[in-house]
Parts: structure tokens; sequence; C-alpha cells
């Protein structure tokens, strides 16, 4: 997998806010997409960073490490992880950064992954509760786990 075409998609759909808000989510976000209260974040530091806000650099630190933890909250519940193309791993990574591992909840994703029904997979994404918190960005990544070429609103340089 592209990490670093994964840091890019995702710094483009996230964007950058340095003083933490309430994401449309319901949870305390900072930088890029970065949950501080699933980070451990008190109270008071949430605070301090609504009101003093961070670096880029913090926020770049944040969004390396959530990738990484993603990326392997993904491989640890899709035991087959590795054999699905680079784009599926994307996909579930995007997944597993934008909402935790929610993606577990959903046993009938993962059973249409092992079945190999992408077309499943896609359609069991899209009547997910994760769709209906992140409609549009939600179907592109159906989108992405259907086809193994780009939906042409992702393609570009972004």
């Amino acid at each position: 997998m592209d990490l670093e075409k994964l840091k890019k998609d995702l710094k483009r759909e996230e964007g950058l806010k340095l003083h933490a808000f309430m994401s449309p989510l319901g949870s305390w976000t900072c930088g890029y997409g970065h949950n501080l209260e699933a980070a451990g974040c008190s109270k008071e530091t949430i605070e301090r960073y609504k009101i003093e806000g961070i670096t880029k650099a913090q926020a770049e630190k944040w969004l390396d490490e959530d990738i990484r933890k993603a990326e392997q909250a993904a491989r640890n519940h899709v035991s087959f992880f590795d054999e699905l193309s680079e784009r599926r791993q994307e996909v579930l990574v995007t997944l597993v950064f934008m909402f935790g591992w929610q993606l577990r909840q959903s046993k009938r994703i993962i059973n249409a992954l092992e079945r190999r029904n992408y077309e499943d997979a896609a359609k069991q994404i899209l009547k997910s509760k994760m769709a209906a918190r992140a409609g549009e960005r939600v179907r592109r990544l159906a989108e992405m786990m259907r086809e193994e070429e780009q939906p042409e609103e992702l393609a570009g340089d972004g």
C-alpha cells in the first residue's frame, strides 16, 4: 500500500485544523482528523487545544501515528488484508481512520470481502452506520471498493 498516497488523500479529505473543534461525527478533533478523545486527551488538554491550538508539525506527527494505527487495526481484523488490492487496503485503512474500528461491527462487510465479492462489500459499506455519518465520502470509498479503477472524482493531484 502506498502510504504517502494515502496520507495525501487523507490530508485532502480531512483538511488541516490547528485548533480543536467538534467534528460532524461528534468527537473533539484537531490536526488532520485526529480524534482527541480516542487518543485519551483530557478535557483540560482539549480546552488548551481549542484556545492555543497545535503546530503543523504536531498535526503531521499525529497523522503518521493515526495512519499506522489504522493500518494495524485493519490488518488485525482482516486476516487476508495483504491479499486485497492496494486500493481496497486503502479503503479499509481509511474507514478505520475515520471511524475507529467500527467496521468490526459490520460482519457483512468482512464476510463479503472473504468471498471476494467486492460489489457486496461496497453495498454493505453503504448500508452501514458509517455511511449515514459521512455520506459522500463513504460513497466514494464504496466505489473504490467496488472497482479497481479510481473513480474520476478521486483522480488527479488533489
